[in-house]
């Protein structure tokens, strides 16, 4: 299975994993399932942190290197067409990073 991971998701597999859901939490330790993570989420993380809002337990290169190596990490890229098709979504979220 592939699992996208949300912006909290990947924060909490990497420090917290206690704040995972059961669900969550099984899904994630399963090494059959891919784990996926947004540019998007990427570029959230590092805005939060510049702006003092989010501290991690150390850099988020690190970690992304890190959770690539023991989790088998994957980012998914951002491109024009995953832009064009907000367009065919309900406006559920006003944040645009919930959005992506």
């Amino acid at each position: 299975m592939n699992l996208m991971l949300d912006t909290h998701a990947f924060i909490w597999l990497d420090d917290e994993r206690q704040k995972l859901s059961p669900a969550a939490a099984l899904a994630c330790s399963d090494s059959a399932n891919a784990m996926w993570l947004s540019a998007v989420s990427l570029w959230e993380i590092q805005i939060k942190m510049q702006l003092g809002k989010l501290t991690l337990r150390g850099s988020l290169a690190d970690i992304l290197r890190e959770q690539a190596k023991v989790n088998g990490l994957q980012i998914l890229s951002l491109h024009p067409a995953h832009v064009l098709e907000l367009s065919g979504l309900p406006f559920h979220h006003h944040d645009p990073f919930d959005r992506m």
